[in-house]
């Protein structure tokens, strides 16, 4: 799932919508050690905050009032990392001590001051930014990263099934549509969204071809960074508000098919508001010939952010001065998330 596909009777796209939701349940149990997650300076309890075991990498999330329960699988003292989108990370340890005090730890949130100047991260890219510049850019990319671990770490602890529309617009050459159809579908959360694999981006076939749409969870792959530059261009105008602009881009050293775009997160809050991708390093002789589109989010509840509406435009022709309309236009829209057990 989740490749756009051609064949000379069918044109589809399987483009993804990440869920990011971030809630648990954390009730004070009899005898279980917890972490209680604030704001710093004001003491206000921080919803949702993750709560990661540094030893193993599992996470649990905070509940409304900002209490995280760490399981009783947890070999104490250990040591963690508590985390929130729009806040610094801290670690502390939890010891075996008295269970009746929850750890207390304060999180200061992140201030954005951008200079005027391009920020890059990464070797092989055209700008060389000063080290204090590209401070900045590591702040901003962080909380990218931890937008989309956060999905992970949700789609482990609240199992789901996405249920989406899909409709499918089809253009002649001189852009008049022949064809429009609407399609519902359903995905389970573990099997939503391939896992990224720069040697399977672009697939082709004797009938057509394949692409892996940019996902989410790809932007938290150790292997999607070490193939991308990321650079901050400032401060964003989306009808929502201010927006930080983070920018990624394939390495100079990658000569094949690979994703670049835009992610934009709210300059107050750091919540993922909009990502915009299209494909890269394609040749004149690849199908497609070009392929763009975007993702745009919502914040139902404090701390969620959830893929709204993914819009994807593709061409199996070289665009000529005579008609610059793709060939297929698809708008995917999420219209219900399904849990398995209790909702979050």
């Amino acid at each position: 799932m989740h490749r756009v596909s051609v064949t000379a009777t069918v044109l589809r796209i399987l483009a993804a919508l990440g869920v990011l939701l971030t809630a648990a349940p954390a009730a004070l149990a009899q005898g279980r050690r917890t972490v209680l997650v604030q704001e710093y300076g004001t003491g206000r309890p921080l919803a949702n905050a993750e709560v990661v075991n540094l030893s193993n990498s599992e996470a649990v999330l905070a509940d409304a009032q900002g209490t995280a329960t760490i399981p009783d699988r947890w070999v104490l003292p250990i040591s963690i990392r508590i985390r929130q989108i729009g806040f610094h990370f801290a670690d502390t340890t939890v010891a075996g001590a008295d269970a009746s005090v929850a750890t207390q730890v304060s999180l200061r949130r992140v201030a954005y001051a951008l200079p005027a100047v391009a920020v890059t991260l990464g070797a092989n890219c055209t700008l060389s930014p000063p080290p204090d510049a590209a401070l900045l850019a590591a702040t901003a990319l962080e909380q990218l990263r931890m937008a989309a671990e956060r999905y992970n770490t949700f789609k482990t602890l609240h199992p789901f099934t996405a249920r989406l529309e899909r409709r499918t617009k089809l253009f002649t050459p001189r852009g008049q549509l022949f064809s429009d159809q609407i399609a519902r579908e359903m995905a389970p959360s573990a099997e939503w969204g391939e896992r990224y694999d720069p040697r399977r981006i672009v697939e082709s076939s004797t009938t057509g071809f394949s692409v892996q749409i940019l996902f989410l969870a790809h932007l938290a792959d150790p292997a999607f960074w070490r193939r991308h530059c990321f650079e901050a261009e400032g401060i964003a105008n989306l009808p929502s508000g201010p927006a930080v602009k983070l920018r990624f881009a394939p390495l100079e050293s990658v000569i094949d098919p690979e994703w670049e775009g835009s992610a934009f997160l709210d300059s107050a809050t750091s919540a993922l508001l909009r990502l915009e991708f299209r494909l890269a390093r394609l040749s004149d002789e690849s199908r497609p010939y070009k392929l763009q589109g975007y993702t745009t989010f919502t914040s139902p509840i404090p701390t969620v952010v959830l893929p709204e509406s993914t819009v994807a435009v593709w061409w199996r022709r070289k665009p000529d001065s005579t008609s610059t309309s793709p060939d297929v236009l698809q708008f995917i829209r999420l219209t219900r998330v399904q849990y398995r057990g209790k909702a979050p």
